[in-house]
């Protein structure tokens, strides 16, 4: 494995690389993602970014990450809401209302009004 950028570390409860780089890059680890309530299985948080050190490359989770998800729980353990959103931490939230902001006014909503 390489070394890490600069700011980044590995996480100690999933071992995954995580926190912000000294460009203002964030990699997500998986504590911060989404949680299967009928299977356990987290997977990343859509619309995030996280760096994986084998191929030494920034790696985007799309909108659509999630859908990727077959859920293996039996159909009797299928009850209630699907998925859990694990808390963010600071970082997470400034970083994606900033990306929010950026691609609203990008699509010539100004000040993120959206009417």
């Amino acid at each position: 494995m390489t070394a890490l950028p600069r700011g980044l570390r590995i996480c100690e409860d999933c071992r995954e690389v995580r926190g912000r780089t000294i460009d203002d890059k964030l990699s997500v680890c998986l504590c911060q993602g989404v949680r299967c309530n009928w299977c356990g299985m987290t997977r990343r948080r859509p619309i995030s970014d996280y760096y994986d050190p084998a191929s030494a490359s920034w790696v985007n989770v799309p909108w659509f990450g999630l859908q990727a998800h077959r859920c293996p729980a039996p159909e009797e353990w299928r009850v209630g809401e699907h998925y859990t959103t694990l808390p963010k931490d600071e970082s997470f939230q400034a970083y994606s209302s900033a990306i929010t902001r950026m691609t609203l006014l990008s699509m010539g909503f100004e000040h993120g009004d959206e009417s």
